[in-house]
């Protein structure tokens, strides 16, 4: 008979139970491990409660299964049919579901459990124990796979009385500091899992009873961390650490431990390969039962991560090896996103002492090694600088490999989503609006030419890709118009929004330049799958990061920059007055902004940006000679914001065969808007048809 599967899993606990070594008696859970395996070094992909159930339930990452929201405020799986229960139910299980699951939301007339794919609902999360026991008294018809999913350890944790142990001995976790009322907030946390673990161990006793447990599968683990400050909805160990305990045929028995990396991923081919079932095709994990049995030794070297939206949007990526952990933050915030933290006694010490104004880091690197807590942030060591580009550069090649979204922009959320806007302190506020609407203050601030569509865009057309990027202070619309000629003439174009742009000039004062660079990097790579051949181009601040994309990737086709801003038309004088000013000064009113009506961007250039975009024109005038791609440079005879020389700078120092300067009689700085489109468009084309030869556009040389 095939084995039935015992399903228990549990809201917001991490590791933080006693077989993990932590200072909390979890009886029931420790004998589990003991007559099973306990994975120590075991991982969710997405530390939010949906998005990590849901990845776990259908083996595929949350951006590619479209539950990368939570189910109650919105968001949906792309296809149910996927989920694990489905699955098994088609494979002659009967399957039953005790508690919560958190992977849909009910509709009318169509019950999230049903849609799941489960054949009966018990009950509710209170008396999920109670229920379960009933159905494994009940001489129940195998084979059977039974879920039991527990509202324990979600906030908020129960009160604390005088027959509690004292809270004053103990221990918060590790990211946090050690004060009375973080340690009454863990004294709580552990009070509620002792509770978990006597209604997980009336579970698995009445399984032993029933004489069933030799041929149960019994999977064990919970969504992500604990709902603390720097856990919980972030990509530290902390938030991505999870228990996985298994126990039942197989070779699951006899109290292993396995320290390999395993992730939420293994679980849907574990189970196949325990009830001896064809996993499905595309699954994104792998089976752990090698590592169980020691015919394996490890199932990989990393493992990818990621978090979109919880209570508001913040979106991350990361990669993980056995050393190394590499953070990628999109949101350029200047603050913590504060609603995905639960409101909690601990949060409430952190921000009455100041962590609102604590900055997340665009990018973090740590040394899991000799950090294992991930305080010490790399990311700008010298010495550390070939692990980071490693990293960062899997990390860009999963995205695109994997089609994720985040890569082209700003995740789109369904119609039918909520979510809080990033700028206040508590999930719990009432300030939920639809996703899609713009979810920033500053996003309400009028912008010059604000009725522009000021979103990052993506043209199809034929294996030839061009990618366009906008200037400092401006919007992808700067490049739409050259992209729609372009588009019209059979090529396909990226335009991302940089970071820092298009919400308040307060917001491009935070960002440094390596992020446009970066995000330039993230539309390239993903033109590079779809398209045989890739121009790289921009505008002012684009055609320096076109430059500099150029220097990094050789198999580049060509370099379009109109109006490169590698040198700005400053004096030394000028120059002392900008860093001097720039600590003072956030920014400084721009003149003549309203004469272009397809122009859009801020009224003001931020002074701190100002700097960046000079820091970015040094590196890039110091690897001009690495260019070795053809390069075309147009720039305007009056234009008095770049150097006049830059054309004459890039023509000198790169060392391209194929180079040409052209030069608009007519124009200033932002050449492609100012009547000479027409012109710019048919070099630009007569160019790239000279490096591409014949069907330029088609990419059929």
């Amino acid at each position: 008979m095939k084995p039935n599967v015992l399903y228990l899993h549990s809201h917001d606990t991490g590791r933080y139970i006693q077989p993990y070594g932590h200072g909390v008696a979890t009886p029931n859970l420790q004998r589990l491990a003991e007559q099973g395996v306990l994975f120590r070094n075991h991982f969710c992909h997405s530390p939010t409660c949906s998005p990590s159930r849901a990845s776990m339930l259908t083996g595929l990452y949350a951006h590619e299964n479209g539950l990368y929201g939570l189910a109650h405020r919105g968001f949906r799986l792309h296809d149910p049919a996927q989920h694990l229960v489905h699955f098994v139910r088609q494979a002659g299980y009967t399957t039953i579901l005790a508690g919560m699951q958190h992977e849909a939301r009910d509709e009318p007339g169509n019950p999230a459990w049903q849609q799941l794919g489960y054949e009966q609902y018990l009950g509710s999360p209170a008396t999920a124990h109670e229920t379960a026991v009933s159905f494994l008294q009940s001489n129940p018809s195998q084979p059977f796979f039974l879920t039991v999913g527990f509202e324990e350890t979600h906030r908020p944790f129960p009160e604390l009385d005088d027959s509690d142990p004292n809270p004053d001995y103990a221990q918060p976790p590790a990211p946090l500091p050690n004060t009375p009322e973080t340690r009454r907030d863990m004294a709580a946390f552990n009070k509620m899992v002792q509770i978990l673990d006597g209604k997980m161990g009336q579970v698995l006793d009445a399984l032993d009873a029933s004489g069933l447990a030799e041929n149960t599968v019994v999977i064990c683990t919970t969504d992500h961390g604990l709902a603390f400050p720097r856990m919980k909805c972030t990509l530290y160990d902390s938030g991505l650490g999870v228990m996985l305990l298994l126990r039942g045929p197989g070779g699951c028995t006899g109290g292993k431990v396995v320290d390999s990396m395993t992730s939420h991923l293994d679980v849907f081919p574990t189970v196949c390969e325990l009830l001896g079932l064809e996993p499905p095709e595309g699954l994104r994990g792998q089976s752990v039962v090698g590592l169980v049995s020691g015919s394996d030794k490890s199932l990989r070297e990393k493992l990818f991560f990621e978090v979109s939206y919880h209570a508001a949007y913040e979106p991350q990526r990361a990669i993980r090896t056995a050393r190394w952990k590499y953070i990628r933050r999109f949101d350029n915030q200047p603050y913590p996103i504060l609603p995905n933290c639960d409101n909690s006694p601990s949060k409430w010490v952190w921000l009455q002492n100041g962590w609102r104004e604590q900055p997340p880091p665009s990018e973090a690197l740590f040394d899991l090694l000799f950090d294992p807590n991930e305080t010490n942030n790399l990311i700008n060591a010298p010495s550390h600088k070939a692990i980071a580009a490693d990293l960062r550069q899997q990390l860009v090649d999963w995205m695109a490999e994997t089609d994720d979204p985040l890569r082209l922009g700003r995740m789109p959320a369904p119609e039918t989503a909520v979510i809080n806007p990033p700028d206040i302190i508590s999930p719990n506020e009432v300030e939920l609006f639809p996703a899609n609407e713009p979810i920033l203050a500053a996003d309400r601030l009028p912008l010059v030419n604000g009725h522009l569509d000021k979103r990052p865009f993506f043209l199809e057309g034929g294996k030839v890709g061009v990618l366009l990027l906008h200037g400092l202070t401006a919007t992808p619309a700067e490049v739409r118009l050259l992209a729609q000629r372009l588009h019209a003439d059979g090529y396909t174009i990226a335009a991302p929004l940089l970071p820092g742009h298009g919400t308040q000039p307060e917001d491009l004062n935070e960002v440094r330049w390596r992020e446009w660079v970066w995000e330039a990097e993230m539309a390239y790579q993903h033109l590079a799958t779809v398209c045989d051949r890739v121009f790289v181009g921009g505008e002012s601040t684009g055609g320096a990061i076109a430059l500099h994309l150029a220097a990094d990737h050789p198999e580049i086709a060509g370099v379009l920059a109109y109006a490169p801003a590698i040198k700005l038309a400053l004096t030394v004088a000028d120059i002392a007055k900008l860093y001097a000013a720039a600590p003072l000064i956030d920014a400084i009113p721009k003149e003549n902004v309203h004469d272009n009506p397809h122009w859009q961007g801020y009224p003001v250039n931020p002074l701190w940006a100002v700097v960046e975009l000079m820091r970015l024109g040094r590196e890039v005038r110091h690897r001009l000679g690495e260019i070795r791609q053809p390069v075309l440079v147009m720039q305007g005879r009056h234009d008095e914001t770049i150097a006049p020389d830059c054309g004459e700078m890039i023509m000198a120092g790169v060392a391209s065969s194929q180079k040409e300067l052209r030069w608009l009689e007519r124009s200033g700085h932002v050449v492609l808007l100012e009547g000479e489109l027409g012109e710019i468009t048919a070099v630009t084309e007569r160019f790239m048809a000279g490096v591409l030869g014949s069907g330029a556009a088609n990419g059929n040389e």
